[in-house]
C-alpha cells in the first residue's frame, strides 16, 4: 500500500539469477515463491536445472498474480560440485500504472551454507 489513500499497487516481479563463475556450471536445486504467510505458493523447478558458466535464468510473477500477498519472497537453493563464485540473485519489481513508473531492485541474502 502507498500514498495517503493506502492504495494497493501490484508489482510484476522478475527474479534474476546469474552464474557469475566464468568457468564452472552450477545447479539450481530449488526456486520457490513464498507467500506472506510463509507458505510456498509456487515452485518453479520440478527437478534441478543446470546453469552454465556466466549464464542467467529468470522467473516472473505477473503483476496480476496476488497469490503471494503483500510481502512475498523467494527461496533459491543452488549447489556446485566444486568451489565457485556465488551466483547473483536479484529481484526487480516494476509497475507502470496511472502514468507513473515505479521500479526497485532487491538482492538476496544467504540463509545457510551447506557443508
Amino acid at each position: 500500500a502507498y500514498g495517503d489513500r493506502r492504495a494497493v499497487l501490484n508489482l510484476a516481479v522478475t527474479l534474476a539469477l546469474r552464474n557469475l563463475d566464468p568457468q564452472i556450471a552450477i545447479e539450481l536445486v530449488r526456486v520457490d515463491y513464498i507467500g506472506t504467510t510463509g507458505v510456498v505458493v509456487k515452485s518453479f523447478l520440478a527437478e534441478p536445472r543446470g546453469l552454465k558458466a556466466m549464464a542467467a535464468e529468470t522467473f516472473v510473477i505477473r503483476e496480476s498474480d496476488r497469490t503471494g500477498g503483500a510481502s512475498p519472497g523467494f527461496l533459491v537453493e543452488w549447489e556446485s560440485r566444486e568451489p565457485v563464485i556465488p551466483p547473483l540473485v536479484e529481484g526487480v519489481m516494476v509497475n507502470g500504472a496511472y502514468n507513473q513508473g515505479m521500479a526497485f531492485v532487491t538482492s538476496a541474502r544467504v540463509l545457510w551454507d551447506k557443508p
